[in-house]
């Protein structure tokens, strides 16, 4: 109970005042107009189903392009269950493929530049031993992984990657 009056005050603008605009703390205006708060209830009902194909993309991304081929994916440690919201392939070609994979109209994206390496942050300290975000970066490769793909486009992305 004392959580969610935290998080009411919070997503209310933490206005502590009813009548002048008294802020006590950071707050912010996340609530929802009806119409979008029923899209999102919509949304949530369906969330099982897709949670499932996501599940089956990632099954037929690692199937495809699993074993010796010379790829590798994020780990799935025990006792944890994905929701496979992104599918990231780690491949040494990353460079080749991207433009490869463009011209045969499959979109595709490296993983997000590592934070330190962007320019609002350039100014901060920064320690790394072996710079391991920046090592995945240049590697990875977010690939199409929308519930609504269809398995034929999946393996059209699967093709179009061996043809690297």
């Amino acid at each position: 109970a004392e959580m969610a009056k935290k998080a009411k005050h919070i997503t209310t603008q933490a206005k502590s005042d009813s009548f002048e605009y008294i802020h006590d703390e950071i707050g912010y205006n996340y609530r929802l107009v009806n119409v979008l708060a029923a899209m999102g209830v919509a949304q949530m009902e369906q969330l099982p189903g897709f949670i499932n194909r996501k599940k089956e993309i990632s099954d037929i991304y690692i199937a495809g392009l699993g074993g010796d081929k010379g790829f590798s994916f994020q780990k799935q440690t025990d006792n944890v269950i994905p929701n496979n919201w992104l599918f990231t392939l780690v491949a040494d070609r990353q460079k080749e493929a991207i433009p490869v994979l463009t011209k045969n109209q499959i979109q595709v994206r490296p993983l997000w530049v590592p934070m330190n390496e962007l320019t609002m942050f350039q100014d901060c300290i920064y320690v790394s031993e072996h710079a391991v975000s920046k090592a995945i970066y240049a590697k990875s490769l977010s690939l199409p992984c929308s519930s609504s793909i269809t398995n034929e486009e999946l393996n059209k992305v699967i093709s179009t990657i061996l043809s690297v």
